[in-house]
């Protein structure tokens, strides 16, 4: 005779740690935190860049056109999070802006390439964007630009192209370490920071960027962006390429983001949370520091530029059709009081779940995988004190899976495993 599972009964204690670590996954999962929305669509722009320095205030970097034609630069700030923006031309540009890097709301740098586009262009602003420096010229087509500080900064072009100011961008002066094109740079703190090159060369100083000595990166793939959470750092590139240190940038290892497609820009909030994007709307997302990277569904089929993500539940990103999405956790997640553990047997699941002896009438079931996909949806009927789910024609494959209940006023989530 077959004997009836009959799993314990959990303590109060048990319930309140259960609950908290249900919901951290349901955070952190993609289908349910993970919600990109078209926030604004920008016309007659082919965009560059975009920096937000706080929950408000971003900046996007873009060309202005007319006909497909190039009119201006233009500046396109908000203060709101993005809810209106205002436009300033930047009609002394004299070239194609690439890159931008704010310091705070007022503070910020562009550079891209020069008129002709075999030069280069550096400009910048002290008053939030309404106007722009003069532009300071260079030799060579500038990829990217960085400042530690008001006075300290740095742009990176073709060909190993790399200059360094210490009065603002006023004087430049030549920095010789490799003859690949510079991508991406970031410092941990005032002495100790990264620069990405062209070809995986990687390089590391300790010195504020006085000197810089090359690290072993684990690619051979153009390194497009840096990322840095306390010692732990990820750079992005293409065909795919990811790696990894936390050791402040002395050593480095490969992870795998199983696609060969370029990534543009790497964003972490945590040691374990992050995104990269990359091209023709690629989207990957990790909760495990990079251990495991998930397809996400950016909503975009374009060329995903850049992405900021000021933390777990606020970012945007920013594609190359000039259109902006953001991202925000749903109505109500937030609201642990609305979200209860439940509990089902047998788990690892089998053929069939059974709610144990809820006292809450769930109207609605929703399994889900790890990358947030929907795969089953159902209505529930009270049979008794239990509700019962069956999955037998869904062949789940072994791996975790996200179990949803809903009514009118309450989400029950649940962690499954199929052995």
């Amino acid at each position: 005779m077959n004997k009836k599972y009959n799993p314990p009964q959990p303590t109060m204690k048990m319930i309140k740690i259960f609950t908290a670590i249900t919901f951290t996954c349901l955070l952190h999962l993609n289908g349910m935190a993970q919600t990109w929305t078209l926030q604004n669509q920008f016309q007659n722009i082919e965009p560059g860049d975009m920096h937000f320095i706080d929950d408000n205030n971003g900046f996007i970097i873009a060309d202005s056109t007319q006909n497909g034609n190039f009119i201006t630069t233009v500046c396109i700030a908000t203060q709101n999070g993005g809810q209106s923006w205002s436009h300033y031309p930047l009609n002394n540009a004299n070239g194609n802006i690439f890159k931008c890097y704010f310091l705070n709301a007022n503070e910020g740098f562009i550079a891209g390439r020069g008129a002709g586009g075999n030069s280069g262009v550096f400009m910048k602003t002290t008053d939030g964007g309404s106007t722009w420096s003069s532009p300071v010229l260079f030799n060579e087509r500038i990829n990217n630009v960085f400042f530690m500080n008001a006075s300290t900064g740095w742009v990176m072009g073709k060909n190993g192209f790399l200059q360094k100011t210490i009065d603002g961008g006023v004087t430049w002066s030549a920095q010789s370490i490799t003859n690949e094109d510079g991508f991406s740079m970031r410092f941990y703190n005032s002495t100790t920071g990264l620069f990405a090159c062209g070809g995986g060369e990687l390089y590391l100083t300790s010195d504020g960027g006085m000197s810089w000595q090359m690290v072993t990166s684990g690619t051979g793939d153009n390194l497009m962006s840096i990322t840095i959470s306390g010692n732990d750092a990820w750079i992005c590139g293409e065909g795919g390429a990811v790696v990894y240190s936390n050791t402040a940038g002395q050593t480095w290892v490969a992870q795998t983001a199983n696609t060969s497609v370029d990534f543009n820009d790497v964003a972490f909030v945590s040691a374990t949370e992050g995104w990269l994007v990359g091209l023709s709307g690629e989207m990957k997302y990790t909760s495990d520091g990079g251990t495991t990277w998930v397809s996400q569904t950016s909503s975009s089929g374009a060329d995903i530029l850049a992405i900021e993500m000021r933390n777990s539940g606020l970012g945007w990103f920013l594609d190359s059709d000039g259109d902006l999405y953001k991202y925000s956790t749903p109505a109500g997640i937030e609201d642990v009081k609305n979200v209860v553990a439940v509990n089902v047997y047998p788990n690892p699941i089998e053929d069939e779940i059974h709610i144990l002896k809820s006292d809450v009438n769930w109207s609605k079931a929703v399994l889900m995988d790890a990358t947030g996909k929907v795969l089953y949806t159902s209505a529930l009927q009270k049979n008794g004190r239990n509700q019962s789910l069956y999955i037998s024609n869904l062949q789940l494959t072994p791996g975790i899976y996200l179990l949803r209940l809903e009514n009118a006023n309450l989400t029950g989530v649940q962690t499954l495993i199929k052995k």
